[in-house]
């Protein structure tokens, strides 16, 4: 048996990234290098602005489930604002099915502190060094995290099932879980991958290779929707209330009303440019069109993940911002129009009083 397990810890640390500057900054690093994907097809995959990884620390050394395992540790850029750091845990051989489960329950678990501290002062390390490349705000609240694990050899043997280490799940798993956790498995000659929520099992004499930079790419992308959709709520949150408190004022003279119109309708439509601007970055950065089966774990990926929901979410409080912004308009352009009819009525009264007073002069 051959294992390894990598453990991911995905953060949104800025709206853009400038990976040329990191790149520049990195030369000379040999472990430097832009994503480059191998698949079946020379033209297989599109990718706008390759990922720039690089080596953190090549002997860390990991405490985990009692025992100190040897790793590398990496850090990987996407120019839409997401760092990526994986920890590589070089399992010690002999290595039976028990102690990989013990791994795996321990990685599962609602909290590992130790595992926490690590990719904290690696990420603060990395903020020190690369920071002045990132622009525009992260938010610390927005992680992903995601383990792999990476099989070359496995015992061919029923009883090593890889489900329960998959899922962390040492007791009998129900009908309804273990179909759950297959709707996503493929087999390509003697690989076998499982796709699950927050975790994968890879299995491949050559390593996971492409179907891990997949996984971490969609990963990625996922944490950018969800911070998005997020903004969105909190951003529709302060335009309910800024409405609120201009139609709480409607006594108020209408001109001043008008010029709060156009600062509210100003602000919507700044929100939507800079909205679809960014998702559609994140959601066109990488595309596979000819390889048919790394599109299918990759769609697989996306599907498991739900970032179709969170699209979908996105998309429906941008139509609630377009139909804000719509009635503000149809709004000021009836307030222009009232105004428009006083003032003819103020010159057509004027004309009459000056027409009464040349009467009476």
């Amino acid at each position: 048996m051959s294992v390894e397990i990598w453990v991911y810890r995905l953060y949104d640390v800025a709206q853009e990234i400038d990976l040329d500057a990191i790149e520049a900054r990195l030369r000379g690093e040999r472990t430097a290098s832009r994503l480059t994907l191998r698949l079946g097809h020379p033209k297989g995959l599109e990718i706008k602005n390759p990922p720039l990884s690089f080596v953190l620390d090549p002997e860390a050394r990991i405490a985990l489930a009692g025992e100190e395992t040897p790793a590398e540790v990496s850090a990987r850029f996407y120019d839409f604002g997401v760092l990526s750091l994986v920890i590589r845990l070089r399992l010690s051989t002999p290595l039976d099915w028990g102690r990989l489960m013990r791994y795996a329950e321990a990685l599962q678990a609602e909290e590992t502190p130790e595992l926490d501290r690590r990719f904290e002062a690696y990420r603060d390390d990395v903020f020190r060094r690369f920071g002045t490349y990132f622009y525009g705000g992260g938010y610390a609240d927005y992680v992903e995290d995601f383990v792999l694990f990476a099989v070359r050899a496995w015992p061919d043997d029923e009883e090593w099932s890889p489900l329960p280490i998959l899922l962390g799940e040492k007791g009998p798993l129900s009908e309804a879980l273990v179909e759950d956790a297959l709707r996503y498995r493929f087999s390509y000659d003697e690989d076998d991958i499982i796709i699950a929520w927050d975790s994968a099992w890879v299995e491949d004499a050559d390593g996971p290779g492409a179907v891990a930079d997949l996984l971490e790419f969609a990963k990625a992308q996922l944490l950018e929707l969800r911070y998005y959709d997020d903004l969105l709520e909190r951003e529709l949150a302060a335009l309910y209330d800024m409405l609120a408190a201009a139609h709480g004022h409607r006594g108020r003279f209408r001109f001043g009303r008008l010029r709060e119109s156009r600062k509210l309708m100003r602000k919507i439509m700044e929100l939507i440019l800079e909205i679809t601007e960014f998702t559609g970055r994140i959601e066109n950065a990488l595309k596979v069109t000819h390889d048919f089966y790394y599109a299918r774990i990759y769609t697989a990926a996306v599907e498991r993940f739900r970032m179709r929901e969170w699209s979908e979410s996105i998309r429906e409080k941008m139509s609630v911002l377009e139909r804000h912004y719509q009635l503000l308009a149809d709004e000021s352009l009836s307030t222009r129009f009232i105004w428009i009819d006083t003032l003819i009525l103020l010159l057509i009264l004027i004309e009459i009083l000056l027409g009464l007073l040349r009467l009476t002069g």
